[in-house]
């Protein structure tokens, strides 16, 4: 798994969120895939209990997110429109005491908005 992430095999996969009369893009959830050389794409309920057990989950919920910010904040300067990016971070990681010091990093290295990223804890946390 640690090579799927230097060798960015791991990356994020982009669910829409529409407007509630399904009509407009209103934003997109951030999923983590790992497209293994051998196994094919693994969701992330194959992989994430391990990177929480072997401490890289700060290291895999931080590629997720940088490459959600850049990607999304890339459409948002090439259409002119706003949109919500919802990305997944473990218990774990959002425990840590430089937790939010990493996502400002994030947002600003990527120069995407702070108020269009909703956080949300993963599911198996």
């Amino acid at each position: 798994m640690k090579k799927g992430l230097e060798n960015g095999n791991i990356y994020p996969y982009y669910q829409p969120v529409l407007t509630s009369d399904g009509e407009e893009l209103h934003g997109v959830e951030a999923l983590a895939r790992w497209e293994h050389p051998e196994k094919g794409l693994v969701p992330p309920i194959d992989f994430i209990d391990h990177a929480e057990e072997y401490d890289f989950i700060d290291w895999l919920d931080e590629v997720i997110c940088r490459r959600a910010c850049k990607d999304m904040k890339e459409l948002m300067d090439q259409t002119g429109k706003r949109f919500m990016l919802s990305v997944n971070i473990s218990a774990v990681h959002i425990r840590k005491q430089d937790f939010a010091d990493r996502i400002e990093a994030i947002l600003y290295e990527t120069g995407f908005p702070a108020e269009y990223l909703a956080i949300e804890i993963t599911e198996t946390s």
